[in-house]
């Protein structure tokens, strides 16, 4: 379990707030494309990934949110509350 500094809540709450995820392509060397998404922090790229890719990171964030509900026993929040 990551765990970060009191000190850093306001700064990652606001950042997690920015961050977006949009569909995309990828290009391939000799012109075709791959279906993918992108990842944005504000207007600033920090991921263009195949969707294989898309799919992994979307599964180990439904299971670090399902490790929070087995651990509280209850529904993850959102919002300031920490678990």
């Amino acid at each position: 379990m990551f765990i970060t500094a009191a000190h850093q809540y306001d700064r990652n709450v606001s950042d997690a707030a920015n961050f977006t995820a949009a569909p995309a392509e990828l290009g391939i060397p000799g012109g075709a494309r791959e279906p993918g998404v992108v990842l944005r922090n504000g207007k600033s790229i920090k991921a263009v990934m195949p969707v294989s890719e898309a799919l992994r990171l979307a599964h180990q964030i439904a299971d670090a949110l399902a490790s929070h509900k087995a651990r509280a026993g209850q529904q993850p929040t959102s919002g300031r509350e920490t678990n």
